[in-house]
């Protein structure tokens, strides 16, 4: 574990500090808060994991794939509890189902266990987009509570940030992983650029509503 940690890079660092400043927050340890400290866990484990793994000449590519099942479902299961008690289910069950369906089909026809699954990330990158921006929405309409006394506001814009700029980053590497190893590296390097500013807005939404802010869920039911 300590040489783990010892070959962290930029992107382990900023997670970690996601990680720490938001289990530091008031939100930490309600319901909502404890599966979101419950991603940023697994996900800071992933990336280092993974980190450490490439630096040892080690394919790391399985572990990503892992690790995206359980980003999706922590975050698809954190976005949830969002909606009313009306269509909560019906979109979590839906929104699981899909993907599943995804990655049973793309891991049938998977030529090996090292092979990066492309569509379940994009899949669950688009069901992930659309529904914080789509909490966006319904925020912006609620004038209950004004938005920069919102953490929520922070947390789904980050969200919506990095997923939705994934699902065309994907989808072009997809495409050019293939045919220009080189530019494909560099086009990978917007993942990075978007996986910082996203829990950058995460460790600010932490230190910002840390002791004074709005409760983290008074929105009303959609």
């Amino acid at each position: 574990m300590e040489s783990v940690l010892s070959e962290i890079g930029p992107k382990q660092i900023i997670l970690l500090g996601a990680f720490t400043c938001w289990l530091l927050s008031r939100y930490a340890f309600s319901w909502p808060g404890v599966v979101l400290t419950s991603h940023l866990l697994a996900a800071a484990v992933v990336e280092c994991w993974a980190h450490h793994l490439a630096s040892q000449g080690i394919h790391n590519l399985w572990l990503y794939n892992l690790g995206g099942v359980a980003e999706f479902v922590t975050l698809a299961v954190f976005l949830s509890i969002f909606f009313g008690q009306r269509w909560r289910w019906w979109i979590l069950g839906g929104g699981l189902a899909l993907y599943v369906l995804v990655q049973i089909v793309e891991r049938v026809k998977a030529t090996s266990p090292d092979e990066f699954l492309n569509l379940s990330a994009i899949t669950g990158a688009a069901l992930l987009a659309s529904a914080s921006t789509f909490l966006l929405y319904k925020l912006a309409n609620d004038e209950l509570i004004a938005l920069g006394s919102r953490p929520e506001f922070l947390l789904f814009s980050s969200m919506a940030l990095y997923y939705g700029g994934m699902i065309p980053l994907m989808g072009l590497l997809g495409v050019m992983t293939d045919r220009n190893e080189e530019l494909t590296d560099r086009i990978y390097a917007i993942n990075d650029v978007l996986f910082v500013a996203s829990n950058a807005l995460i460790i600010f939404a932490s230190i910002r509503f840390r002791i004074r802010g709005a409760t983290l869920w008074p929105m009303r039911t959609l």
